[in-house]
């Protein structure tokens, strides 16, 4: 499945200081689903230039069979560092659940913060699953377009 294109608002907005607030008002976007059977890195989101990354959300929205107890790594990055966002972050398999970039265990993540996308830029999903190929993920990401004016 194809990556989730972040889109831009209109260049101008009708209304008095409409483009202003329009510019500078943050936006959510889902990814395609990810399943657990996914080994290669997953394309989530397609990021033009001029993009602030604010937050990255992982939802385990199907849970692995109930009595398994193995765990689903997550990591989440783009073609220049794979874990730029979020290394190695643990979810327990047989429950489901979120976790944002801010909140995983991985502290120090270069993009953990958030990031600014000079030029266009892919960001990808690797998984790491320990014996399940049942199950899927989402995320959701938060950003801000036209960060070159803020």
């Amino acid at each position: 499945m194809a990556a989730t294109n972040l889109l831009k608002p209109p260049a101008v907005a009708p209304g008095q200081d409409m483009t202003e607030m329009v510019h500078r008002a943050s936006y959510w976007a889902k990814s395609p689903s990810i399943t657990y059977a996914s080994t290669t890195p997953a394309e989530l989101f397609s990021v033009p230039a001029n993009t602030m990354i604010v937050d990255l959300v992982a939802h385990k929205s199907v849970a692995m069979d109930a009595s398994t107890s193995a765990d689903v790594v997550i990591t989440l990055g783009d073609s220049d560092d794979v874990d730029r966002f979020m290394a190695g972050s643990d979810f327990d398999g047989a429950n489901v659940g979120f976790r944002s970039m801010k909140m995983a265990e991985s502290s120090n993540q270069v993009g953990q913060g958030g990031h600014v996308y000079t030029s266009a830029g892919l960001i990808t999903a690797t998984l790491a699953v320990d014996d399940s190929s049942n199950g899927t993920f989402v995320v959701y990401c938060q950003y801000v377009p036209y960060s070159d004016e803020l």
